[in-house]
């Protein structure tokens, strides 16, 4: 917003203390707990590394996912369209390596950008196209590990999100833009899709239990009546839906506490949702939250505080108990 007082001659800006940035993702850490990072629509990649107000703009473009190294937070990873990945050596302070893979010519790359680091070994990440590439040494080189076309050959068919199990690595999940869904057990080798959940919808996030590599969720981006959340208990054998108490709105992101399986959080088009009891029952949660669309959500290892990212009113914390 900007105000003349001249007739249009000169405006002076009128934002001072208006949040309304759009964030598609947050990372937080455990050893720098004040540094918060996200990417926003239409304004890059943001990054607040001490305890201030104030965030710094980097890379550029629209800002997608981001990934934090779990014990040296300086190392630090930001995305923008087309699955191009940027690294940080330094805190954030500079952005200038580009570490994005070598995609070949045909294969369809996605607007929102995925990138996914392995929760054993930080210098593993995930980024795709329509086909999972794979780094082991934190972005310097990239593999396609997939020979699969893991979309359905449609403009849609590009990779939306990546879980890798934390249980056992060699799980990896994918979802599409075209609502693909697909299964790996030996680390991108080979890949299964997966039956019973809606065709020609946006996944929109998948997500492992952290202890059992058969329990995992699908999301979806519909209002539709029902199918915005599965579950299997199953490996992807059967799913269910688990949306009593959820409003009829798209669930952008899932999230498993880490000290408590059955307690998830869920980010719709109308604030954030918690369930203790693995799905059967939803209610909203976050004292203060407004009913903001929610599309990411980072918990600390030791589930004391979790971040949110909002798509319309910048970034919030809530305290979940004490450490």
């Amino acid at each position: 917003m900007s105000k003349s007082s001249d007739s249009a001659a000169n405006f002076a800006q009128m934002n001072t203390g208006v949040v309304t940035r759009q964030y598609y993702s947050v990372g937080i850490s455990a050893v720098n707990r004040d540094l918060v990072i996200g990417g926003a629509q239409d304004n890059g990649t943001n990054i607040r590394i001490g305890a201030t107000t104030n965030y710094k703009e980097v890379i550029g473009g629209d800002g997608f996912a981001v990934a934090v190294h779990p014990v040296n937070s300086l190392i630090l990873y930001g995305t923008i369209y087309n699955s191009r990945i940027f690294r940080s050596t330094d805190g954030g302070t500079n952005f200038d390596n580009e570490i994005t893979p070598n995609f070949g010519p045909n294969e369809t790359l996605p607007f929102i950008s995925p990138l996914t680091m392995d929760p054993a070994n930080p210098s593993v990440l995930y980024t795709a196209s329509n086909f999972l590439w794979k780094t082991t040494n934190g972005g310097t080189s990239w593999t396609r590990v997939s020979s699969t076309d893991l979309g359905d050959g449609s403009s849609e068919g590009y990779v939306t999100k990546i879980a890798v199990a934390k249980a056992n690595p060699q799980h990896i999940l994918t979802a599409t833009g075209s609502g693909n869904v697909k299964k790996s057990a030996d680390g991108g080798a080979t890949w299964t899709e997966l039956h019973g959940l809606p065709n020609r919808r946006y996944a929109a996030h998948v997500e492992f239990d952290p202890t059992n590599v058969d329990v995992f969720y699908v999301s979806y981006t519909t209002a539709a009546a029902s199918g915005r959340l599965f579950r299997t208990n199953d490996g992807g054998a059967s799913f269910a839906t688990i949306e009593a108490g959820l409003p009829r709105f798209p669930v952008h992101v899932l999230r498993v506490d880490p000290g408590d399986s059955k307690t998830l959080y869920a980010g719709t088009d109308v604030g954030l949702y918690r369930s203790p009891d693995s799905g059967a029952s939803w209610a909203r949660f976050g004292t203060g939250l407004p009913a903001v669309s929610v599309w990411d959500i980072a918990i600390l290892p030791d589930g004391s505080m979790m971040r949110v990212a909002s798509h319309g009113r910048g970034f919030f914390e809530l305290q979940i108990s004490t450490p």
